[in-house]
């Protein structure tokens, strides 16, 4: 119903998956269930978030695990949204499946945290790369807010890759 771009007919015929006339649809996809967790601790700021939503399955109606990660101080263990997908610079939507050509993804991860000051975030992590690969992808992001309408991003991706056999 949301964001199949891919079952969009130009030639004005109706979507391949469903005919939506004179009934009520309603959907559960966009909503989202989740818990975040802040532990005070002596020195320590211990964090987590555990969410889901319904993004999964053929018609996107089954749960699909977002967030499940445990963050201590600087570092975060779990699954989360990849440094090199960047929202900080992705437009305000209301589709949850992002705008065309836009990208999510939350691998499984081990990230560090820090500032080189209050205006430049840097980050730093190893996350889950392809089933097929023997290591972790590298990623690592560095952000400078320069005045309140200028953002500079830069970010980094190092991974194995594997060309297919050829017989």
């Amino acid at each position: 119903m949301a964001n199949f771009t891919n079952t969009l007919r130009l030639d004005g015929e109706p979507p391949k998956l469903t005919i939506v006339s004179n009934r009520f649809e309603a959907t559960i996809a966009a909503s989202r269930i989740g818990m975040d967790i802040d532990i005070p601790l002596q020195g320590n700021e211990l964090k987590g978030k555990i969410e889901i939503d319904f993004g999964a399955g053929a018609y996107k109606e089954a749960i699909r695990l977002r967030h499940a990660y445990v963050k201590n101080n600087n570092w975060l263990i779990g699954q989360t949204t990849s440094n090199f997908v960047s929202f900080a610079t992705t437009p305000e939507m209301l589709d949850p499946n992002t705008p065309l050509g836009g990208a999510t993804y939350r691998p499984m991860m081990l990230r560090y945290e820090n500032k080189l000051n209050e205006k430049t975030p840097y980050a730093i992590a190893l996350e889950k790369g392809h089933d097929q690969n023997r290591l972790p992808a590298l990623t690592a992001k560095i952000s400078h807010q320069v005045s309140n309408t200028l953002l500079v991003n830069l970010r980094g991706l190092l991974q194995e890759v594997h060309a297919p056999e050829l017989n």
